[in-house]
């Protein structure tokens, strides 16, 4: 539960940063443009020539591909685990 909890607040704090989490260089009062990209998954930043005399897309990772795979691996085995327990109850006599 606390990877789910950590995973949503990273995406939340990241989406609540907006363009502020676009910095070409670090300590940049120039920031490129934020969004999501669905596939793969996670936050990306635009840099364009007209604004920061370049064009480059950096991101997503792998943080939010990893986090959604261990999330979705996780409540299988989760849910798994409680059907088994629910079934091996009902078998006792």
């Amino acid at each position: 539960m606390a990877i789910l909890f950590a995973g949503v607040a990273y995406g939340l704090m990241i989406n609540d940063m907006g363009d502020l989490a676009c910095e070409p260089t670090p300590g940049s009062s120039d920031y490129g443009e934020f969004a999501w990209s669905v596939y793969p998954p996670g936050p990306t930043c635009t840099f364009t020539e007209a604004v920061q005399g370049f064009y480059e897309v950096r991101g997503p990772t792998l943080v939010m591909s990893v986090w959604i795979i261990v999330v979705v691996v996780g409540g299988i085995v989760c849910f798994e685990l409680l059907r088994r327990s629910r079934g091996s109850g009902h078998q006792r006599n």
